[in-house]
């Protein structure tokens, strides 16, 4: 499924050039369910936006499913991100002007299609989530653990072949953090979704296959 070997990545600040990923490996197989954790600032954020195609590496090559991130077109990567990847983000990047329902439904819509059926399948996973009767409201009028249970649902609806996820629990107390922990190992198994899921909650570590250590822009330790 992944593939990356000695990846780099580093940010212009000012004058000066912070390198944040050093000569990264890293292979995914299908279906698998890990974990990195590491430091904040050590990179991890980074190389999931690489992973998911957001990124395009300085060095190295980073493979998804023998596609190549590094040297695909952008109008591809669009194409591949829309029908293959879903993406749980920290800041969870809901679409304020769009309800609950609408931002859920728009990988479907973005991926051309029914409108009714992309409805009826954003109101499933939205009741997964434990959402329902939220359809109409709109994101701002969300607590942030509601805000983070809406990103999760629209990361699942189109059912990705991978998963990216970027602190997952973080506004989640620990009961509705298991919850949807659970729910994304469910799908992993049903579904074989791969599940790539930064994370510094402890308390989930025990649904990850693999768990990656991070430092200083390095995978330090591969623990199963």
């Amino acid at each position: 499924m992944i593939h990356c070997q000695s990846v780099s990545k580093s940010f212009q600040s000012g004058d000066s050039k912070i390198q944040v990923l050093h000569d990264v490996n890293l292979t995914v197989d299908t279906g698998e369910f890990i974990m990195i954790m590491g430091p904040s600032g050590c990179g991890k954020t980074t190389l999931l936006s690489i992973l998911a195609g957001i990124l395009k590496p300085d060095d190295g090559i980073c493979t998804i499913n023998n596609i190549s991130i590094n040297t695909i077109g952008i109008e591809k990567l669009l194409e591949f991100r829309a029908k293959n990847v879903g993406f749980i983000f920290q800041s969870f990047n809901l679409i304020p002007a769009l309800t609950v329902i609408q931002n859920i439904c728009l990988p479907l819509l973005v991926n051309n299609q029914e409108r009714q059926i992309a409805l009826t399948q954003a109101k499933h996973i939205l009741e997964m989530v434990g959402l329902q009767g939220k359809e109409e409201v709109f994101p701002q009028s969300l607590s942030g653990g509601q805000q983070q249970r809406v990103a999760v649902a629209r990361a699942l609806v189109h059912k990705p072949k991978l998963l990216i996820c970027d602190e997952p629990t973080s506004a989640l107390d620990h009961k509705m953090g298991n919850t949807i922990v659970s729910l994304l190992k469910e799908l992993n198994q049903s579904l074989g979704m791969t599940c790539v899921i930064v994370t510094h909650d402890q308390r989930i570590t025990p649904f990850a296959d693999r768990i990656i250590l991070m430092d200083d822009g390095k995978i330090i330790e591969n623990k199963t």
